[in-house]
């Protein structure tokens, strides 16, 4: 595979840009390189990590290959080229993607002029074509998008009516929307409705690389992000530990082990629960797993923490307080 184009070969991208484009996490190329399978390039005058173009194309090699089974411990001493071959094995003969095959032309459609004059400084990978809401279904259907793009409006309220057309049009075709300040709870909601949200300002070759990652992204239908376990909040804990060894100490007016047995119950629980969130794992992929795991069991041991409830008030012991945990 060719290199990628010369004007980004000497760019570097710090972890947050990396995890966005690459989509693994933070904390895992963290985890990784704690562990040695990746080295940061540079260090900033601050002391960020940065990592150079050949750096961010391993990481997208080592999430597709983990992704499709492979461990990161197996693959993270191969060359670049390994990767890449090792990626044909997996029906992918781009390997990285598109992100760095610099033959690959991105068909950007765009809705307003303000974003179709900052594409206007990408380099000759990306096609840009500014829509007429009004025409949209005159256009052919050769000229489907791979990504539209806009920035987003004052109000997010109105962005509902033009998202409604264009999707109507193209339902699976990638939705960038570019911000400068939005409220959390904005980014949340945009997040879960499928938007790949590019915060401004961003350097040409950074933006470039950013629409080639959501290019490789399908929209997800709300419904069904919204039940993913990844956006599902773990079950509250009705307990802390200190208060289940005072349970679990208690003289019970039944002569039986009930209290002490629910509450080790609890307690395994919760530690498998922060054993799952805190797990380092070895792809993308397991950590995925492991969030399902902790979310499920935070679930079955709320149960148990009811059943524990109960148990305490059918016996009239006092509840010991919460404020000091051991």
């Amino acid at each position: 595979m060719t290199s990628i184009t010369s004007n980004i070969d000497n760019v570097y991208y710090e972890v947050g840009a990396v995890a966005k484009i690459s989509g693994i996490s933070p904390h895992t190329i963290r985890t990784w390189e704690r562990r040695g399978f990746i080295q940061a390039a540079h260090r900033s005058t601050t002391g960020r990590r940065q990592y150079n173009k050949q750096q961010l194309e391993r990481l997208i090699l080592f999430a597709k290959l983990t992704s499709a089974g492979d461990s990161i411990s197996a693959i993270a001493s191969l060359s670049i080229q390994e990767l890449r071959v090792r990626m044909t094995d997996f029906d992918s003969p781009t390997s990285s993607g598109d992100i760095f095959n610099p033959s690959k032309i991105l068909q950007v459609h765009v809705l307003e002029v303000r974003t179709y004059e900052r594409l206007s400084r990408m380099s000759t990978r990306v096609k840009r074509q500014l829509l007429d809401l009004n025409a949209l279904e005159d256009i052919a259907d050769s000229n489907r998008p791979d990504v539209i793009a806009m920035e987003a409006p004052p109000s997010i309220e109105g962005l509902n009516r033009i998202v409604e057309m264009v999707t109507g049009r193209w339902p699976d075709v990638p939705f960038v929307l570019f911000y400068d300040f939005l409220s959390r709870e904005q980014l949340r909601r945009l997040g879960d409705e499928g938007f790949f949200l590019i915060r401004l300002p961003v350097p040409n070759e950074q933006l470039e690389l950013y629409l080639f990652k959501a290019a490789g992204q399908k929209r997800v239908p709300k419904d069904v992000e919204m039940t993913n376990p990844e956006h599902q909040k773990d079950a509250e804990r009705l307990f802390t530990q200190n208060q289940l060894i005072s349970i679990a100490n208690a003289t019970p007016k039944l002569k039986c082990e009930c209290p002490n047995h629910m509450s080790a119950l609890v307690s395994s629980l919760m530690a498998f629960e922060d054993y799952c969130h805190s797990c380092e794992v070895d792809s993308p992929a397991d950590a995925e797993l492991h969030r399902h795991l902790g979310y499920e069991v935070s679930m079955a041991r709320r149960r148990v923490e009811e059943a524990l409830m109960y148990l305490c008030e059918a016996e009239g012991m006092p509840m010991p307080p919460k404020e000091r945990e051991l």
